[in-house]
């Protein structure tokens, strides 16, 4: 029988039940006419069930997140043409130097948090992702108020802008389409190969004797 897990453990609706011989198992998974206080059963065999498990799950993995962004691109996906707004900064001209870093750390002023960085050390331009609606253009002014509306990114004079309309559309299919290829290389991926372990001392003591040392014992006796 089949409980949740905590203190106080209730019966989940579903119990295995183990047979002599596959053909009971299977006679009786063929029934149609199983009821428990007329409520009618369904059965399947343990097989059955546990692949139906796993496709719920994996049928459930992309939107069932309470992250921000995965219900944006939800929503996004489910509407067309709705999408979240005034999220995403473009900017352009950093320094050879610059990191992922030092870009969350300019513009994570208060208010606005930093959720997304698409950008690779020696690029000469990226996007900034925020939290919540507004936060791009609100970002963007407190970082120009704050170096005299020119900012510079490892020595570079770097140019900002809030993407709109048709740009910003297009930012947020292709995050949800990377989200989607995320997942499903997630779900297929191999686990790591771990290589081969190494035996102690008392294996080598298991080995049998070279032939030219067992045909010197052979002549000894």
């Amino acid at each position: 029988m089949r409980k949740t897990l905590g203190e106080i453990r209730t019966f989940k609706g579903s119990v295995f039940v183990e047979f002599e011989t596959k053909e009971e198992a299977d006679a009786f998974v063929a029934r149609k006419d199983l009821k428990f206080k007329e409520n009618e059963l369904t059965c399947m065999t343990r097989d059955e069930y546990l692949k139906s498990k796993r496709g719920n799950r994996n049928s459930g993995m992309n939107t069932s997140s309470t992250d921000e962004d995965k219900t944006a691109v939800k929503k996004e996906s489910q509407k067309g043409d709705e999408y979240p707004k005034g999220r995403v900064i473009h900017f352009s001209g950093a320094g050879d130097q610059t990191s992922r870093e030092d870009i969350k750390e300019i513009f994570g002023v208060e208010g606005c948090t930093v959720k997304w960085v698409t950008f690779s050390k020696g690029d000469k331009e990226g996007f900034v992702r925020f939290t919540n609606d507004g936060g791009a253009e609100k970002s963007m002014k407190a970082v120009l108020e704050k170096n005299d509306n020119k900012l510079k990114l490892r020595g570079e004079e770097t140019t900002l802008r809030v993407i709109e309309g048709d740009e910003e559309k297009d930012y947020w299919k292709k995050t949800r389409e990377d989200m989607e290829n995320f997942h499903k290389n997630k779900k297929g991926g191999k686990k790591p190969y771990r290589g081969n372990m190494k035996r102690g001392r008392q294996d080598n003591k298991t080995k049998e004797e070279p032939p030219v040392k067992q045909a010197k014992s052979d002549t000894q006796q």
